[in-house]
């Protein structure tokens, strides 16, 4: 039995004693659910680096595929050039008649809008190429500020304290 009450100095050592106790479970509990969420984290950084990997990839070969059909096009064209000097020759000349004249002439301005049509596409695919590399605001003049990196050390005595 007791003949006092506990005095403050007796209730501060019973909570210093029993705190660490109880405190040091969730402690416990909240770095693995840090690493838990850190290595989470990862698995998603590492899957966005994947797929921005492959948007490069893409996004480069079709560069690449319309750089290749405007120089096609452009041998298209001057073919359709040569075609419609000739039938114009033919018709000044009396032998040729109106409508081969129209139709090189048709066929000369169809490849010249092809051409420019696929000019303006490898453009739009260029912009996709700089998108896709994160390179576009650069390009544009905005230029965007990426997030410091997280220290390794740190999360190395993390996993270390984890594991005794």
């Amino acid at each position: 039995a007791r003949d006092s009450e506990p005095s403050e100095q007796d209730w501060s050592s019973f909570v210093e004693l029993r705190l660490p106790l109880f405190s040091a479970g969730r402690i416990r509990a909240g770095v693995r659910d840090a690493l838990s969420r850190l290595r989470e984290a990862r698995a998603e950084h590492a899957r966005a680096a994947r797929a921005v990997r492959r948007d490069c990839e893409i996004a480069h070969e079709n560069l690449a595929a319309s750089k290749v059909r405007v120089a096609e096009l452009g041998v298209r064209l001057a073919a359709a050039r040569d075609a419609f000097a000739q039938a114009e020759s033919l018709y000044d000349a009396g032998f040729g008649t109106n409508l081969e004249r129209l139709v090189a002439q048709d066929q000369q301005l169809a490849a010249e809008l092809e051409l420019e049509s696929a000019r303006l596409e490898a453009q739009e695919r260029e912009l996709a190429l700089l998108g896709a590399r994160g390179e576009l605001g650069a390009w544009i003049g905005f230029a965007r500020a990426l997030p410091p990196a997280e220290p390794a050390a740190n999360v190395q005595e993390a996993q270390r304290a984890v594991a005794r």
